[in-house]
């Protein structure tokens, strides 16, 4: 009996099942609002100078731009108590008594700490900073919790999400305020990493360990059209994906085993569910984070106060402390630990909170441990970032992969975060840009199961950079058709998010398969830390942004050229297996001129007259 057949047996049916999925869903769908919480809170709202306080606003203090507006950011010099005519063009300066802004529909920190003209570039870099927090907080949280735990690792996150975005909330200061935001950002790593470890299935060898260990990894039996359509469920640019891998090499190309399904999606709920529900399960818990995104819009009109708004995503994480206790801790670090008695435990709890009290007593420690015995053993491996490099072939999908991650990453934000600068409805638009994802799921779905990985994720990345780097091209009063080619990119982002989640698993060994899913997950984290700061860049020239944006968007897409193909292949085990890849990629070509070889038949000669006939 495998460990999976042995949940199935005593714990896998019940409302525990309801209870589990539904207190690790909601955070996940709440951490969208705080993920792209700064698309309102730090909206800039229609402003110009404040006038002096002996003078009255007026075409003749501030000068008028293109557009018939006041600029932004500058006004006329003048004499004190003195006026000049209306068609007069004097000199200009800074807004040195600050500026008016236009409050009618929301206000946010660049209204509270003047974020505008000069400082605008601090709005960027606070954007910037949280994505450093779930940089960072990655790294850190991720080691304490192959140390501590999962459970209070999650736990802990739930309370510093809380605690600091209600800090954000109260922050008197923009520093202050950064400080805050920069531990929501770690907040969101633990629950991410913890989440994925709690949610994983506990199927036969399902590693347990954060970037860096080598702990077993996942042993799932799919064939490549299953895998293609659970991608669906892995656009959540968040997540650290885990990857799926074969036993043995064994593939099946009609039908799949569900005995011991992926937790390759990092979503939560599939840990304790049947086999044969798992699958659905976790495509429909996929789109958690994408309804985050519907919500958040919602939540930003009703509430246009951003001290109230950054209250009100993140008091609810108070209530997930508090349930947090309820849940259990993972299985299979209790066994690797050394807390065998308290995985028994656990078990039998959960067996009779199902109404398989007797299941769970007839569990005995020896039949756990039997179950779990190969991967104790694999647990002892030793592997390293640097066995992602060992070889060219390693060192060449290695390079690939992190430039195709990190590109996206990169321009994901720089389109995400980005709403205010397409002149359309800032509300209507999220709900565009979060709603777009849910084909872009779908089409990423059939394409890499009828074109490839490889020639999706290039297709698509090359679309992205397209799209970005044509803005430059369309004339700012032409919204409809920037918007449109901003919602395209944005899509094909998403969709290239679904097909890494994927391919980058395929790709690389058993061995090492976690580490290199780890390693590029921080290239993403690195891009999307990145991109604010390169809008930044925007007040030399509008352009460069987009210019670098689809620059490296371009690249990505053809660096992708160089990965080979996993489509219809088994998953490779091992470095060798990866190697035999590269080589039968160059049989095709001349396996014709072999067979045609084998086939000839030398001429004989042959009396006139005695021919085959």
């Amino acid at each position: 009996m495998t460990f999976a057949e042995l949940v199935d047996r005593v714990a896998s049916k019940g409302p525990f099942q309801f209870l589990h999925t539904v207190l690790l869903g909601l955070p996940i769908l709440s951490m969208a609002n705080h993920n792209l919480l700064q698309i309102f809170t730090a909206a800039t709202p229609a402003h110009h100078c404040r006038p002096p306080p002996n003078a009255s606003a007026g075409p003749w203090v501030l000068p008028m731009g293109p557009n018939e507006k006041p600029e932004p950011c500058l006004r006329f010099v003048y004499p004190p108590n003195a006026s000049l005519p209306n068609d007069t063009q004097g000199a200009t300066e800074p807004c040195l008594d600050g500026w008016t802004y236009d409050v009618s529909t929301r206000d946010s920190i660049v209204t509270e700490w003047d974020l505008v003209c000069n400082s605008n570039k601090l709005k960027e870099m606070a954007q910037s900073i949280f994505m450093a927090g779930i940089l960072i907080g990655g790294l850190v949280l991720g080691d304490l919790s192959d140390r501590f735990g999962r459970k209070p690792i999650l736990t802990c996150s739930y309370l510093l999400l809380a605690a600091s975005g209600s800090g954000a909330a109260f922050s008197p200061t923009l520093p202050i305020y950064s400080v805050f935001r920069f531990l929501c950002g770690c907040g969101i790593s633990g629950i991410t990493l913890s989440t994925t470890i709690l949610s994983e299935p506990q199927g036969e060898g399902t590693g347990t360990r954060s970037l860096g260990s080598t702990s077993p990894k996942p042993r799932v039996w799919l064939s490549h059209r299953h895998r293609a359509t659970l991608v669906k469920q892995g656009a959540a640019p968040l997540g650290t994906p885990e990857a799926p891998s074969e036993h043995n090499n064994k593939h099946n190309s009609s039908s799949f085993n569900t005995e011991d399904p992926p937790r390759a999606w990092h979503l939560p709920g599939v840990e304790w569910v049947s086999t044969r529900m798992r699958a659905i399960k976790s495509i429909s818990l996929g789109y958690f984070y994408t309804s985050g995104q519907f919500i958040l819009p919602g939540l930003a009109y009703a509430i246009p106060q951003w001290r109230w708004l950054q209250l009100t995503v993140s008091i609810p994480f108070f209530a997930f402390f508090l349930l947090s206790w309820w849940l259990p801790e993972s299985i299979r670090w209790m066994i690797l630990s050394g807390r065998s008695s308290k995985a028994l435990k656990t078990f039998r709890q959960v067996a009779a909170f199902n109404g398989k009290k007797e299941e769970g007593e007839k569990l005995s420690l020896e039949e756990i441990k039997l179950n779990l015995q190969k991967e104790i053993t694999l647990a002892k491996a030793k592997h390293s970032i640097a066995d992602l490099f060992r070889t060219p072939i390693l060192r060449r999908v290695t390079f690939c992969l992190s430039l195709a991650w990190f590109s996206t990453g990169f321009a994901y934000y720089s389109l995400a975060m980005g709403v205010e600068e397409f002149g359309v409805d800032l509300y209507v638009l999220q709900l565009i840009f979060g709603g777009v994802d849910v084909p872009a799921k779908f089409i990423t779905m059939v394409s890499i199961s009828y074109l490839g990985r490889h020639t999706t994720e290039a297709v698509v990345l090359l679309l992205a950079g397209s799209c970005i780097l044509s803005l430059i091209f369309v004339p700012s009063d032409l919204l409809t058709l920037r918007t449109v080619l901003a919602v395209f990119g944005k899509g094909c982002l998403s969709s290239s998010f679904s097909c890494l989640f994927l391919y980058t698993s395929e790709l690389y060994p058993t061995v090492i398969r976690q580490t290199g899913m780890g390693i590029n997950n921080l290239w993403t984290r690195v891009g999307s830390m990145t991109a604010p700061l390169v809008k930044i860049t925007g007040e030399l020239k509008p352009f460069i942004p987009n210019v670098i944006f689809g620059t490296i968007a371009l690249l990505g897409g053809s660096a992708a050229l160089f990965l080979p193909e996993t489509l219809n292949r088994p998953l490779p085990e091992t470095v060798e297996d990866l190697e035999n890849w590269s080589l039968q990629a160059k049989e095709p070509k001349q396996k014709p001129e072999a067979e045609n070889a084998s086939q000839r038949i030398p001429l004989q000669p042959c009396e006139l007259g005695l021919g085959p006939n």
